[in-house]
C-alpha cells in the first residue's frame, strides 16, 4: 500500500467486507431449505469468493514480488456484477419470485395485463392484452396511448381522465378496438423513473365465462374423480335429474354392477334393480328419490341404514349407505357413499351366538356392577329385621307386653323388610338363572318399576333417575330378558355420565326414561331396513352424558366392542340388547351427539289382543288336611309349618327326600299336599316327587 495509511485502511475495509460477504453467503447455502435457495447462494458466493480471490492476487501479490500487471479491479467487479445478476434473474434474489419467472406467469394469465407509463402510453401487455389489441408483438404495441385501447375514462391515468373511486376499486368498460366487455382493476406504482399503472382486466365475453367455468368444472372434475377412484367406499353422484353421473369402483365390487352400465341410468332403476323380489317397488323407490330431489325432507337421507342388496350374479350383500342431497346450480342432486358389511354382519351373527352362551357371565357382570348397592340395601333390611324381633323379644322376656296389638308396629316392619329382601331376591334370580325364553304376555310397565327400584339402590351418588307416569303396556315376551336388557341400557347410561367422562369433567347427571305407544317409520331403525306394520311400545333412556361419535356408531352393538376405559366393561351390554330386541320382533334405536349425550330407544312390538296379562295376585283360603313339608333348611320348613298350621291345616316334617317317600308311602291315601326342596340330600325333590 505504498506506506500510505488512507489507502490501507480503504484496502483492509474492501477485504474485510468481501470476505464477510463470502462467509455470510455460504453459512445462507448451508441452512438453505431448498434447492433454489442453495443454488442462489452458492452463485453469489462463488462469484464474491473468486472476484476477492483475483483481485487479491491481482492488485496486491503481483505488486508485492514486483511483476508489472496492469490494475484489473473492474473485471473482478464485473465478475461479482454477474454473479448477482444471475441470482437475482435465475433465482429470484432480492425478491420473492425470479424476474423471468414472474413475467412467464403473466404471460400464461388468460386476462389482460398491461403496464402504462405515468403519461398513459403502453409500456409492456401479456400475449393476451397484445391479442386484444390487435397486436401481434410487444414492440408494435409499445407507446400505445390508453384512449385507444380504453375508451371510457380510466382512474389513476391522467390522460384517461380519471374516474375509479380507488385503486382497488372494479370497473366494467370495454377493451381494445373491438370493444370487448372486460372488468377492470389497476393498481399503481410509484418510484424513481417507475411511476406508471398496472392494468388487469378479465375478459366477460359469454364465450371466455363458458370456458373459464368449463375449466375450472375440468379441474374441480379431475379431483373428484381421482378423489372418488382412491377411496375404500363405495361413491354414487346423480345429477338434478336422478341420473347417475359418477359410480366408484368399490360401487363396482360391491354391487357387481359396471360403471358403463351405471352412469347415465336413473339411480332409482338401478336401486330397485338389486332390490329382493319381495321388496321390489320402483314405484316407490322413483317417488322417494324424486320428492328429495325436488328439496322435500326425508328422514333416510339423515341417517345410516343398512339393506340387503341381490347383486347380477344372485349372491346377496349387506350394504351400509348414507344418503345426501347436494345444492348445484340445476337443483339438488344426491350423494351416496356405501360400505359392504356383509362380512362384518356374518361375523357379528357368529359373535351373537357365542354370546349368548355368554349370558349367565354377563349377567353376573351386572350383578358384579351392582353388588354394592345391593349389599347395602341388604343391609338396611337386615338391621329393620333384627332390630324388631329384639323388640318383640325384650318385650316378652319382660312381661312388658299386655296387648298383641303392641306388637304391631315391630311386625309391619319386619313384613316391609321381608318384602323388600324378596324382592331384591327376585331381580337377582331373574339376572343370574339361566332359562330358555319364556312367551308370556306381561306388564312392561311394572317390569321397568321393577328394575327401577332395583337400579336406584346401586346407581352412583351423582347420577339420577327421572321418569313420568308410565301408561299400562302389554307385551309378548320373556320378561326376565326385557328386564335385564333396560337395566344394561340403564347401566350404560350411567357410565356415560360418571366412569366415561374427561378427569376434568364434574361426573352425574340424570337419567330420563320414557315409555309411549307409536308406530317406527319405515327407517327408524339404525341398521335396519323394514319394521312391522303394526304398534310398538317405545321405551327411551336418556342420559346428558359424553355422547357417541358418528363414526362408532354402526359399531356399538358389535359383541365384544367397548369404548370404555380398562376393565370396566366386557362389550356386551349392548349386544344383548341387540339381541333381545331381535328375539322379541323389535329393534334399537340410538341418537346421540358428542358432549351431549345420548337417547336409546327399545321398540317393542305391543300385544295384538285385549287378553290381560297374567297376574300373580291370588287369594288365601283356610283347609284342613295333612300336608307333607320335606326341607334340609330349617328356616323355611318351620315358616312353612307354622304358616299351613294357620290355615287349619295338619303338619309333618322331614329334612331329606329318602324319608319323605318313605313317610309318603305310609299314609299315601292320607295327605292333602306335599311340599319337596329341589335340593336336599342324596335325593332331591324331583326324584322324590317322581317315586311317590
Amino acid at each position: 500500500v505504498q506506506h500510505n495509511w488512507a489507502y490501507g485502511v480503504f484496502v483492509a475495509h474492501y477485504f474485510s467486507y468481501i470476505l464477510a460477504s463470502v462467509i455470510i453467503a455460504f453459512r445462507k447455502r448451508v441452512k438453505a431449505s431448498s434447492r433454489r435457495e442453495r443454488a442462489k447462494y452458492l452463485i453469489l458466493g462463488w462469484s464474491y469468493l473468486s472476484a476477492c480471490l483475483l483481485g487479491f492476487v491481482s492488485d496486491s501479490i503481483f505488486l508485492f514480488i514486483g511483476f508489472n500487471f496492469p490494475n484489473m479491479a473492474i473485471i473482478w467487479i464485473v465478475i461479482l456484477s454477474v454473479g448477482m445478476i444471475i441470482a437475482m434473474d435465475k433465482y429470484g434474489f432480492l425478491s420473492i419470485l425470479p424476474a423471468g419467472e414472474a413475467l412467464d406467469i403473466l404471460e400464461s394469465m388468460s386476462g389482460f395485463v398491461l403496464y402504462l407509463d405515468e403519461s398513459g402510453s403502453l409500456i409492456w401487455a401479456n400475449q393476451s392484452a397484445l391479442r386484444a389489441c390487435g397486436r401481434t408483438s410487444l414492440r408494435q404495441a409499445i407507446g400505445m396511448p390508453c384512449t385507444q385501447l380504453l375508451p371510457k375514462p380510466l382512474g389513476g391515468i391522467p390522460a384517461c381522465q380519471c374516474s375509479l373511486e380507488s385503486e382497488h376499486a372494479e370497473h366494467e368498460t370495454v377493451f381494445g378496438p373491438s370493444a370487448i366487455p372486460v372488468r377492470l382493476r389497476m393498481h399503481r406504482v410509484n418510484g424513481k423513473g417507475t411511476d406508471g399503472t398496472v392494468v388487469y382486466a378479465v375478459d366477460l365475453r359469454p364465450e371466455q365465462a363458458r370456458a373459464r367455468a368449463e375449466r375450472r368444472l375440468a379441474d374441480t372434475g379431475l379431483l373428484l374423480d381421482e378423489f372418488m377412484a382412491r377411496s375404500l367406499d363405495g361413491i354414487v353422484l346423480t345429477d338434478s335429474a336422478g341420473r347417475v353421473v359418477r359410480w366408484n369402483e368399490p360401487m363396482v365390487a360391491m354391487t357387481g354392477l359396471a360403471a358403463t352400465d351405471a352412469i347415465g341410468a336413473p339411480y332409482w332403476d338401478l336401486r330397485a334393480s338389486m332390490e329382493p323380489p319381495e321388496k321390489r317397488d320402483p314405484g316407490k323407490i322413483h317417488a322417494a328419490i324424486k320428492a328429495v330431489l325436488e328439496g322435500k325432507e326425508s328422514t333416510w337421507t339423515r341417517r345410516i341404514i343398512e339393506s340387503e342388496i341381490i347383486r347380477p350374479d344372485g349372491a346377496k350383500r349387506l350394504i351400509q349407505s348414507d344418503s345426501f342431497t347436494i345444492p348445484h346450480t340445476d337443483g339438488m342432486i344426491l350423494a351416496i357413499i356405501a360400505r359392504d358389511v356383509t362380512e362384518e354382519r356374518r361375523q357379528a351373527a357368529e359373535n351373537i351366538e357365542r354370546i349368548r352362551n355368554l349370558d349367565h357371565a354377563q349377567k353376573m357382570e351386572a350383578v358384579g356392577t351392582l353388588s354394592g348397592g345391593i349389599a347395602h340395601d341388604f343391609n338396611n333390611t337386615l338391621s329393620g329385621i333384627v332390630g324388631a324381633v329384639s323388640i318383640i323379644k325384650a318385650q316378652l322376656e319382660s312381661n312388658s307386653c299386655t296387648d298383641p296389638q303392641d306388637l304391631l308396629p315391630e311386625l309391619a316392619i319386619i313384613d316391609r323388610s321381608a318384602q323388600r329382601a324378596a324382592s331384591s331376591v327376585k331381580r337377582l334370580l331373574t339376572l343370574t338363572r339361566k332359562h330358555s325364553p319364556e312367551r308370556k304376555r306381561f306388564h312392561l310397565d311394572e317390569a321397568v318399576r321393577r328394575v327401577m327400584e332395583f337400579a336406584e339402590l346401586s346407581l352412583d351418588k351423582s347420577v339420577s333417575l327421572r321418569y313420568e307416569t308410565l301408561p299400562s303396556a302389554t307385551i309378548d315376551g320373556d320378561s326376565g330378558q326385557i328386564e335385564q336388557a333396560i337395566l344394561n341400557l340403564v347401566i350404560n347410561a350411567e357410565h356415560a355420565m360418571t366412569v366415561m367422562r374427561p378427569s376434568d369433567e364434574q361426573r352425574g347427571g340424570i337419567i330420563r326414561l320414557e315409555l309411549a305407544k307409536g308406530r317406527p317409520k319405515r327407517t327408524s331403525a339404525s341398521g335396519v331396513m323394514e319394521v312391522a306394520d303394526t304398534d310398538y311400545w317405545r321405551l327411551s333412556v336418556t342420559d346428558n352424558g359424553v355422547g357417541i361419535p358418528r363414526h362408532i356408531l354402526t359399531k356399538i352393538f358389535d359383541p365384544f366392542y367397548t369404548t370404555k376405559q380398562g376393565d370396566s366393561s366386557s362389550g356386551l351390554g349392548l349386544a344383548m340388547v341387540h339381541a333381545t330386541a331381535t328375539q322379541h320382533g323389535g329393534f334399537v334405536d340410538v341418537v346421540s351427539e358428542p358432549g351431549k349425550g345420548s337417547t336409546f330407544a327399545l321398540w317393542l312390538p305391543a300385544a295384538t289382543d285385549q287378553q290381560a296379562a297374567a297376574t300373580e295376585e291370588r287369594k288365601v283360603h283356610a283347609r284342613k288336611g295333612l300336608v307333607l313339608i320335606a326341607d334340609d333348611d330349617e328356616i323355611p320348613r318351620e315358616t312353612g309349618k307354622a304358616m299351613l298350621r294357620s290355615l287349619g291345616c295338619t303338619v309333618e316334617t322331614t329334612t331329606d327326600g329318602e324319608d319323605a317317600v318313605r313317610l309318603f308311602s305310609a299314609r299315601s291315601k292320607e295327605w292333602a299336599a306335599v311340599v319337596l326342596d329341589v335340593r336336599m340330600g342324596a335325593m332331591g325333590g324331583e326324584d322324590a316327587a317322581a317315586l311317590m
